[in-house]
């Protein structure tokens, strides 16, 4: 996420007092601090978070290996069943490329 200078110079000013206030003594960062902590700010997660934490302890108690298919593909490849798409593999490397270049890396 990229945060213009606007948006932290927006921070700071609901947080630092104005000029009227520094001239009335209310300009000292313990007055800046006070009603920092006096502020009404909060943050609420998403209902899905929770959804999203079981989701991840899913994935992490998943196998990283699916022995199942591996044997499945082995099987085909064995018996000549497995047939490569050229096509499709050429699209999705070229895709990839494409992507690479638009993203700079």
């Amino acid at each position: 996420m990229k945060i213009s200078r606007e948006q932290i110079n927006r921070a700071f000013n609901s947080i630092l007092p104005s000029p009227v206030e520094r001239t009335a003594g209310k300009g000292t960062v313990e007055a800046a601090v006070i009603r920092a902590e006096k502020s009404s700010d909060s943050v609420r997660l998403s209902t899905n978070t929770e959804e999203f934490k079981r989701a991840v302890e899913a994935v992490k108690r998943a196998p990283e290996v699916r022995k199942d298919r591996v044997e499945e593909l082995k099987k085909a490849i064995a018996e000549g069943r497995y047939k490569i798409d050229s096509m499709a593999v050429a699209e999705k490397m070229l895709g990839r490329i494409l992507v690479d270049r638009l993203m700079g890396q």
